[in-house]
């Protein structure tokens, strides 16, 4: 099982169909005037999907995810800091879930073929069409990035998230796994920040 989670959550869902990341923000927070940025600190104790707690723990996958958005928040100059001092918190989620699809295809018999009697007379064989349906698992991963606003005394509010979701594959080896996450993260910032041309 660990091993499967961890090939899942490595693959990154390179299946996912859509051209942009699904993206919510508060349109009041100014994003421009942001310089620094933390990580939310990882709270071992809260509840956590029961087939992802191991691969939420795995500091490989988890590290390449944080180096992914590190390297996407510096090309905007943005600062990586301890909590108290950043204008942002960061942090990120990921889901797995296995789905099931009806598979349907059509069939058709070989005919026949041609045949006669004795004499010159033929007939043509024949075939015949039937429809083959099949239900099929799959497994779809989800990352969301999320940033929060620091607020004192409060619960950190929701400014930003991103979400791709998709079908999953695996990938053999370290270099393709690290290359998935990189593109994966790339991509749910191609739009980052709101209101930029790229949006």
């Amino acid at each position: 099982m660990m091993t499967r989670l961890i090939a899942v959550l490595s693959a990154l869902f390179l299946v996912a169909c859509a051209s942009t990341p699904q993206v919510d923000y508060s349109p009041s927070f100014k994003f421009d005037e942001v310089k620094t940025y933390a990580w939310v600190p990882h709270d071992e104790t809260a509840a956590q999907p029961e087939d992802l707690t191991g691969i939420l723990d795995s500091g490989l996958t988890q590290s390449r995810i944080i180096a992914a958005v590190d390297r996407n928040l510096s090309t905007l100059g943005w600062e990586r800091v301890p909590v108290e001092q950043a204008d942002v918190l960061v942090t990120f989620h990921l889901r797995l879930d296995t789905r099931r699809e009806t598979v349907s295809r059509s069939m058709t018999t070989h005919p026949y073929g041609w045949s006669h009697y004795g004499g010159p007379y033929y007939y043509r064989g024949y075939g015949y069409g039937y429809s083959e349906r099949r239900e099929t698992e799959y497994d779809v991963g989800t990352i969301l990035i999320d940033m929060l606003e620091p607020t004192a005394g409060e619960d950190p509010a929701l400014i930003w998230r991103a979400v791709r979701e998709g079908r999953l594959r695996q990938l053999s080896t370290i270099e393709k796994r690290e290359e998935a996450i990189n593109d994966t993260v790339d991509f749910l910032f191609s739009t980052f920040p709101p209101g930029s041309a790229q949006e």
